[in-house]
């Protein structure tokens, strides 16, 4: 016979109906076997959450469903989360703005789960449940006033600024506020999600310009800015702030600036740590500092370190208004911070402190000076046990000696500083005069007779050598 070739399709032999049979065989066994242990599961979990389950990142895995509405409030929600708005950052916790777990609520949502009717699934996967969020608003205003203030921006006003260089007339701004309304739909998002951070929604504040005319402000602002002082340690470092650094001084006040003491204090702060110091007369250099640039003199001052003398003075009024204590306080800090003065390259420092005080310097009427001790009188100035007293008049007036030579107020009151406080370091009056044509030892009686001296508002460094071997 001739050959014929087959059809391939032909030589497949019919599939076994056996094959179909243990297919479905296994298939049902497998079934039943997941059915029962199921089965099984839902026995021994009755009430009970399913294992492996968790609510947001919580495992609630064997708790009963009551137990489950009794969790904490925080539960199942990231601890904190980062607030942030251009360079702010706060950390917060969500409960810090009301936003708690509704327990209530979130149970149900675990006890309508369809897990827990296949709690077999949970023995090879997580199940994780959304925890149900809400915010009590009592509590979000509360948290939102306390941190508010981070995330905001007053609008401004046409206003004095530091321009790099000087102050001068900036132009109005808006500014911006939280969207408070935004904020809890962003954080309710933001924590159902689990992320870490969040942009802080803010709604523009409007300004309205009025355009003041600033130019008497810029003036005495940049004759200030103008004034440099220096900053100096007994071991020689000289610091001197740029103008940029002493710009950094003023503060908003309304459309023009105002000179700030905490603003000098934390730049002395600033400096202290670089040179690795503590700082004895730190509040005393800030009050020199506003005393300089406020008077516009160009002034070195003195940075006392730990390891030398501090003596502390309080300020005090006897028959004459408080209101003279400003211009006292600013004017004894500046002369005992000055380089040229009793602090003696700075192995002595003074502060003024409100109580506590090794010694009090008094401004007093002339009616009120004898009522210090006998060795006051009404025209002079004078020291007597812890107190330094100074009379008004003499403050004011200066005398007929110092006046004739043209000399201003606000060094007579140097002098007055000087000496007295002398007395107050163990120094007598000094009768002799070094020399005629000479600066007088800042301890003789200038203003009854020079003996042939000059006017001198200054230690000597004669008087600095005594005080060095005195301490």
């Amino acid at each position: 016979m001739p050959y014929l070739p087959v059809n391939p399709k032909q030589r497949k032999a019919p599939r076994s109906p056996k094959i179909w049979r243990g297919v479905l065989y296994v298939t049902g066994v497998t079934l039943v076997c997941i059915l029962f242990v199921n089965f099984v599961l839902l026995a021994l979990w009755h009430n009970k959450v399913p294992h492996n389950v968790h609510l947001g990142n919580t495992s609630i895995g064997s708790l009963t469903y009551p137990a489950v509405a009794q969790l904490p409030a925080d539960i199942g929600i990231e601890p904190a989360v980062v607030l942030q708005h251009n360079a702010t950052q706060k950390t917060i916790k969500p409960s810090q703005l009301g936003l708690v777990v509704d327990q209530q609520a979130s149970a149900k949502n675990v006890q309508k789960s369809w897990v827990r009717w296949l709690p077999v699934v949970t023995l090879v996967h997580r199940v994780t449940v959304p925890v149900v969020l809400t915010i009590h608003q009592a509590q979000f205003d509360t948290g939102l006033k306390a941190i508010e203030g981070q995330f905001e921006q007053a609008p401004q006003d046409i206003h004095v600024a530091f321009n790099g260089s000087e102050f001068a007339k900036a132009p109005a701004s808006d500014g911006y506020a939280v969207d408070s309304q935004s904020l809890q739909k962003q954080l309710l998002a933001a924590v159902a999600d689990g992320r870490p951070a969040m942009q802080v929604p803010t709604k523009v504040v409007k300004t309205t310009p009025h355009d003041t005319d600033l130019s008497t402000d810029i003036a005495d602002l940049n004759k200030q800015l103008a004034t440099t002082v220096s900053f100096a340690t007994y071991e020689g470092t000289k610091v001197v702030p740029s103008t940029a650094d002493r710009a950094a001084w003023y503060v908003s006040n309304g459309q023009s600036l105002a000179f700030s003491k905490e603003k000098v204090a934390d730049y002395l702060n600033t400096i202290a740590a670089s040179q690795k110091i503590e700082l004895l007369n730190g509040a005393d250099l800030t009050t020199a500092t506003f005393y300089a640039l406020t008077h516009q003199q160009k002034l070195d001052f003195r940075m006392v370190t730990t390891g030398n003398h501090l003596r502390t003075y309080c300020t005090a009024v006897r028959g004459v208004a408080a209101s003279n204590l400003d211009d006292l306080n600013d004017k004894l800090a500046a002369v005992y911070a000055d380089v040229r003065g009793w602090n003696d390259k700075g192995q002595l420092g003074f502060e003024h402190v409100d109580s506590g005080c090794g010694y009090t310097v008094w401004l007093a009427s002339s009616s009120q000076m004898t009522s210090f001790g006998s060795i006051c009188d009404d025209y002079y100035n004078c020291q007597t046990g812890t107190n330094v007293v100074v009379n008004y008049d003499r403050w004011t007036t200066a005398t007929p000696p110092w006046n004739q030579t043209g000399g201003n107020i606000q060094d007579y009151r140097v002098l007055i500083i000087s000496h007295e406080t002398g007395h107050r370091l163990g120094f007598y009056d000094n009768p002799t005069c070094p020399g005629p044509g000479q600066p007088a030892y800042v301890m003789m009686q200038q203003s009854i007779d020079l003996k042939g001296c000059v006017f001198n508002i200054w230690p000597t460094q004669t008087e600095l050598d005594d005080l060095s071997s005195m301490l």
